[in-house]
């Protein structure tokens, strides 16, 4: 039973972590992607 448990503690901290890791890459785009963004305006501004 003890080792039952440890599997799914380690599955789930894998799950958690591999989530972490989806969200983290997410923000990352979405911060990239409001950089392009306000470049862009920035230049259309300007010009």
């Amino acid at each position: 039973l003890q080792n039952e448990t440890g599997k799914i503690r380690a599955d789930s901290k894998l799950d958690i972590n591999l989530e972490r890791s989806r969200v983290t890459d997410m923000f990352t785009d979405q911060e990239r992607k409001l950089m392009e963004a306000t470049t862009e305006f920035h230049k259309k501004v300007s010009s």
